[in-house]
């Protein structure tokens, strides 16, 4: 009875929106569709993701303006086969797994500097002091952090040369992260980072974050839902 009841809220809020279409119904359509959208995620990505959510959200507005109800397919089945392209972004989001050895030879002297840089400054270096520090180029430091930033899946690489030239899947949801992520100030750009593994950073968690930011837990909440907003609006203005 209680799923019966879902796709009753669904099939309403849905009604609503395309009886008026406003960016208010649009909201509550997608969050009447929050169930469906993790039942995806849970099976197309595999764990729960809250980049993967923002771009089930964009998703699932596309296939609110794509459905049609004459065609006898229920909603809640046309919303699951619209949000299939998860799958590709869960690819995407998976790190190659050959890398030159010159390449991990070097990104493993990177990481040696920049943790001793943290210790030395107490906080995380600028791409100008780890050049100095691992006596790289700051395009070497660019490429090398490249690695860490997910490629399509099945991507094999075999040589330096052949990593520049891996193709990436397009995704529309990825495009509009790197633009939030570019106008962010420097303390939300690492909670961003921290939070969701970007870039490939290692993900930690709210209370540790605060720590090194010498910020409050629930300011770093506040910023992250914030940014969580941010990220959203790719999905209205999808």
């Amino acid at each position: 009875m209680k799923s019966s009841n879902k796709a009753n809220d669904l099939d309403t809020a849905f009604d609503a929106w395309k009886t008026a279409p406003t960016p208010e119904s649009m909201d509550s359509a997608i969050q009447a569709a929050q169930p469906v959208m993790s039942s995806a995620i849970k099976s197309y990505v595999g764990r729960e993701d809250p980049i993967a959510m923002s771009h089930a959200k964009l998703l699932t507005a596309q296939a609110f303006k794509s459905y049609d109800p004459s065609r006898k397919v229920m909603l809640r089945t046309h919303l699951m086969n619209q949000l299939q392209p998860l799958r590709r972004f869960a690819a995407s989001r998976r790190f190659v797994t050959k890398i030159p050895e010159r390449v991990q030879y070097d990104m493993t002297g990177l990481r040696e500097a920049e943790s001793e840089l943290r210790d030395k400054f107490g906080r995380d270096p600028t791409e100008e002091e780890l050049a100095d520090q691992a006596g790289f180029s700051m395009k070497r430091i660019r490429h090398l952090r490249g690695f860490a930033v997910p490629v399509a899946e099945g991507v094999a690489e075999t040589s330096d040369e052949a990593r520049q030239g891996a193709v990436t899947t397009p995704d529309p949801m990825e495009d509009w992260t790197r633009y939030v992520y570019h106008d962010l100030n420097p303390i939300d750009k690492k909670i961003f980072e921290w939070r969701t593994g970007f870039n490939g950073v290692q993900k930690k968690g709210v209370v540790e974050i605060a720590k090194l930011l010498g910020i409050s837990a629930g300011a770093v909440t506040q910023r992250a839902n914030r940014i969580s907003k941010q990220l959203e609006q790719g999905m209205a203005n999808g």
